[in-house]
């Protein structure tokens, strides 16, 4: 797919398909180390598919929508427009998404051993 991007140059919609696919091939065999971490087991699958899609989907607004948006302003606007659009996005998924309660059902032997100590 990248030998294709020299012969994409004169025309920008050709670069950003191209773009674009290069993008939805690279994500969705990319792996998510923190699934592991704050996922239970049965739904790691679920929350992988949904950040690769995310990711994916984040691209496609990159391509699709803010560079067609931006393409008439001076840099310092575009930066500042596209600055905005991602603070706005993570300022709402901060507010949306909380973290799990996590219940813990058994002590590791190092905080047992450590409670051991501390009562005797």
């Amino acid at each position: 797919m990248i030998y294709t991007v020299p012969y994409c140059a004169p025309n920008v919609e050709a670069l950003g398909v191209v773009r674009l696919l290069m993008t939805i091939g690279l994500m969705t065999l990319s792996c998510h180390p923190l699934v592991a971490d704050y996922v239970k087991k049965n739904s790691r699958g679920k929350a992988t598919a949904l950040q690769a899609l995310g990711t994916v989907s984040g691209e496609m607004f990159a391509i699709v929508v803010l560079i067609n948006i931006t393409v008439t302003m001076t840099s310092v606007q575009a930066f500042t427009f596209t600055g905005s659009v991602i603070l706005a996005i993570c300022l709402l998924t901060l507010l949306l998404i909380s973290e799990p309660k996590l219940k813990r059902k058994y002590e590791s032997k190092f905080a047992q051993s450590t409670k051991a100590i501390l009562q005797a």
